[in-house]
């Protein structure tokens, strides 16, 4: 279940539209293959932001249950393929952050 909130300035977001149906299939790929979650639980947000920030231009913030199979190495390697189908749609690499749920803690719906 990753949820991927994509945080960039607009006219950037808006800059990548016609990319932008590659990068959403691409990613859904890269969390089947190594995730292993299906299609369907794989929920991805893109916030527009103030054209004036600090930082990296884009932040992708990921969440998803922590099992035993999503090892380090098994996340580090997501990060990796998250990066590399982000920067041909986007034109610049993001930071990424990649954070685990407490399956035991967590309560959700749909």
């Amino acid at each position: 279940m990753p949820t991927i909130t994509i945080s960039m300035p607009a006219s950037r977001l808006a800059a990548a539209e016609p990319r932008i149906d590659k990068f959403i299939d691409d990613t859904v790929k890269t969390c089947m293959e190594i995730m292993e979650v299906t299609a369907d639980k794989v929920q991805i947000t893109f916030l527009p932001a103030h054209e004036k920030f600090h930082g990296r231009p884009a932040n992708i913030h990921v969440t998803y249950r922590g099992k035993a199979s999503r090892t380090r190495e098994v996340v580090e390697r997501f990060m990796e393929r998250l990066e590399a189908v982000f920067v041909p749609a986007f034109g610049f690499p993001p930071r990424i952050r990649c954070l685990p749920n407490d399956e035991t803690k967590l309560s959700s719906r749909n």
